[in-house]
């Protein structure tokens, strides 16, 4: 929509967008003093949480329109963006503050005694944050029905675009095994499709590159009809959509 538009963000990890990084080798990308941190690919918990007070300091009220793609209200949505229309698309609500599985579980020994304040907080700056949107968009109906659920709002579904360039390398010569993958996260609960399928007897691929030691996890419960792929290229993906009884989508 607003190809030359500056992107605004805390930290920019261009190596999370695998590849689709060279898409933004000359975008405007403005970052924060968050960026200098040492080991920030291992802090995104901790920088989400802070985040807000980073937020409040980029003002904005210079644009006409400012547009947010984020998990909820709680972060870019803090900006000062004085008489500007701001439009958020979003998610879903931040997982870890309404006890949906996150990436990384954080919810374990000290972490979860020190986490309930902090996330009493947070649910509290979420709600006022969502105050400041305008209009919400949300990726699909059952983020619809969380924003309404936390928020008490409306939104506009419009489901994220799929890039089917490549369907090209779709093949017809049908395999006898069911396909699963993305970025192996625990939020997105691979598990249940490994353990479906370990319990089943049935053959199951997994492709994808693993998060915080997500699929050492998953190696454990899955028996010896799984098969971790790792990451894949975008035609090896396709080829393997194509070949596949059926994909299994568990999030």
């Amino acid at each position: 929509m607003y190809p030359e538009a500056p992107i605004f963000t805390t930290v920019f990890l261009p190596e999370f967008l695998g590849p689709n990084k060279d898409k933004f080798k000359n975008a405007d990308i403005r970052t924060s003093i968050l960026q200098n941190l040492p080991f920030k690919q291992k802090l995104i918990g901790p920088i989400t949480l802070i985040s807000p007070l980073v937020f409040k300091l980029m003002n904005l009220s210079d644009n006409d329109v400012v547009i947010t793609s984020a998990t909820g209200a709680y972060f870019p949505n803090f900006i000062s963006k004085g008489a500007a229309r701001l439009i958020c698309y979003c998610h879903t609500p931040p997982r870890y503050i309404y006890g949906y599985k996150t990436a990384r579980n954080w919810n374990r020994g000290i972490l979860k005694l020190l986490s309930k304040p902090i996330l009493d907080l947070a649910r509290k700056l979420d709600y006022l944050a969502s105050k400041n949107v305008d209009y919400y968009v949300a990726n699909s109906k059952e983020v619809a029905s969380r924003i309404r659920k936390f928020y008490d709002r409306d939104s506009t579904v419009i489901y994220p675009p799929v890039n089917i360039s490549n369907t090209q390398h779709v093949t017809h010569n049908k395999g006898n095994f069911f396909l699963t993958g993305g970025r192996l996260a625990r939020n997105k609960r691979f598990d249940l499709a490994v353990t479906a399928c370990t319990k089943l007897n049935v053959p199951l691929k997994v492709f994808g590159k693993s998060f915080a030691g997500y699929e050492n996890e998953l190696k454990v419960i899955a028996g010896p009809n799984i098969e971790f792929l790792g990451e894949v290229t975008e035609e090896k993906k396709w080829e393997l959509m194509g070949q596949a009884k059926a994909y299994i989508s568990c999030s």
